[in-house]
């Protein structure tokens, strides 16, 4: 089997949870017997951040029709008359059209694609409008009514006119079909790795730590509501620390210095920077916090389950409401700082809830096996590619 992905947007260099996700499938795939390529439109230079087997096609179509042109004093102003009206996203769809749609041809004809995954809503009008002879699977890697909230008229008619929609979690699938009645959707979450270590609850330290991976991201991932969550408790628990692994908006990086300062907790709250070595951060941490708004499927969350970390997050977040349970892996906290310290302070002060939750979190990923997960999408691919009905 032919398996496209398509992903018109950079991948070099770039550490994200999307684009893990796209190289993870396509070098499964190929481990199997099935020829891959992944379609990028990339200006970054760089190679992708994440491994990708050698008999996975890369192919970026930035330059194989020339740049766009420079834009001109009119066409960057009615770039940002789009941008004020919220249609950015579309302006460039229409902008980048002409260099795009005839590259995203030619590699029709040159792969011979089985099947087409489409990564990334903003590429769903463009893998619509260039005509593919094979079926189109839209996958959404965060929350769909996100999606479909910031698509354009002609991404979301995209989207519809999909073989299948696939979304990550049961929540998600509840939100399509009850918005897109008419299309096809299946549930297919991320695979979780299921690591060999397990980190040790029950060792008595000088110092604790409550951990957070993630990409520094005001709106979205929201660290600072857990400095501030700490900062109620802090004086109780003069052993434990909180430490943030993860890079992202230098703007925020120094909003969140500013109020650790505010806070006096220089000594108590670090932002580490990016780590290549995540699990030995999972292995020295006692409590995991997932303060964030929205998610698709949160990897550092999971893979902190899959280490024997108990964990908290918000039930507003659906993803988090839907992975956490509560009380068993974890606690859910009520909106706001104050709900945040009140499930912090319960794990803090009690080892033993501490070590069972993170028993069961470990036990609980397994329902998210690499294996399991890829015989799954095996299975799917075949049956969309041989026009058989797959979904929930």
């Amino acid at each position: 089997m032919n398996i496209m992905f398509v992903h018109l947007r950079n991948i070099g260099g770039v550490a994200g949870g999307l684009e893990k996700v796209v190289c993870q499938f396509a070098n499964e795939m190929v481990s199997r017997g099935h020829a891959a390529a992944i379609v990028i439109y990339d200006d970054s230079g760089k190679q992708p951040y994440y491994r990708l087997d050698e008999r996975v096609k890369l192919i970026n179509i930035r330059k194989r029709r020339g740049e766009p042109p420079r834009m001109g004093f009119i066409t960057k102003l009615s770039r940002e008359w789009a941008r004020c009206r919220g249609q950015v996203e579309a302006w460039y769809e229409a902008y980048r059209a002409p260099y795009i749609l005839p590259s995203l041809k030619e590699v029709y004809e040159e792969f011979q694609p089985d099947v087409i995954l489409n990564q990334y809503y903003t590429s769903s009008g463009f893998v619509y409008a260039s005509k593919p002879y094979c079926p189109v699977i839209n996958m959404l890697h965060n929350e769909p009514k996100r999606i479909l909230s910031n698509a354009s008229l002609h991404e979301r008619e995209s989207i519809a006119r999909s073989a299948l929609v696939q979304v990550l979690l049961p929540n998600f699938a509840r939100y399509i079909k009850a918005e897109l009645p008419d299309i096809s959707c299946i549930c297919i979450p991320n695979t979780v790795k299921l690591y060999n270590q397990m980190v040790n609850l029950g060792e008595r330290k000088n110092d604790y730590t409550i951990l957070h991976v993630g990409r520094l991201d005001k709106a979205h991932k929201r660290q600072h509501l857990l400095i501030q969550a700490f900062a109620q408790i802090a004086d109780k628990y003069p052993r434990w620390n909180v430490e943030f692994w993860g890079d992202g908006s230098e703007i925020y990086k120094k909003e969140l210095l500013q109020l650790i300062s505010k806070m006096h907790l220089e000594h108590r709250v670090f932002l580490c920077g990016a780590t290549h070595d995540v699990l030995q951060k999972y292995m020295h941490a006692d409590i995991f916090a997932f303060p964030s708004a929205y998610e698709g499927f949160p990897l550092a969350l999971t893979e902190a389950m899959s280490a024997g970390l108990p964990v908290i997050g918000y039930k507003s977040c659906q993803a988090c409401s839907d992975i956490i349970k509560d009380g068993k892996t974890g606690l859910l906290a009520d909106d706001g700082v104050k709900g945040l310290a009140e499930k912090l302070d319960m794990l803090m002060g009690n080892q033993k809830m501490r070590i069972e939750m993170g028993h069961f979190a470990r036990k609980d990923m397994e329902r998210f096996a690499p294996e399991k997960i890829w015989n799954q999408w095996e299975k799917v691919l075949d049956s969309v590619v041989s026009g058989k009905m797959v979904a929930d």
